[in-house]
């Protein structure tokens, strides 16, 4: 299309940019609610140096994913009681 509406957050201090003129913008999101952010930071490009498009290949059966949240509470709850054991025994030699 020639005219299409990006969204982007209000500022810079919430990852938002500020779109002006003939940009090329790189955007996520439903073709109808286009957003990006200054992690996709738009650029001038020359597009004719991009050639044709393709839609991209499906690789395969999406790998599993694995949900760490657990572990990492574990971890700090360990690291946790392993500085109050050791208070603990520092305290209790003194």
């Amino acid at each position: 299309a020639e005219r299409v509406i990006v969204r982007s957050a209000a500022s810079s201090v919430s990852c938002g940019v500020e779109l002006k003129g003939d940009v090329t913008v790189f955007a996520y999101g439903a073709e109808d609610q286009l957003e990006t952010g200054l992690c996709s930071v738009p650029v001038d490009l020359d597009r004719s140096a991009l050639g044709e498009g393709h839609e991209p290949a499906l690789l395969g059966v999406a790998s599993p994913v694995v949900d760490t949240g657990p572990v990492v509470v574990a971890a700090v709850a360990g690291l946790l009681v392993l500085a109050g054991f050791s208070v603990w025994m520092v305290r209790r030699t003194r």
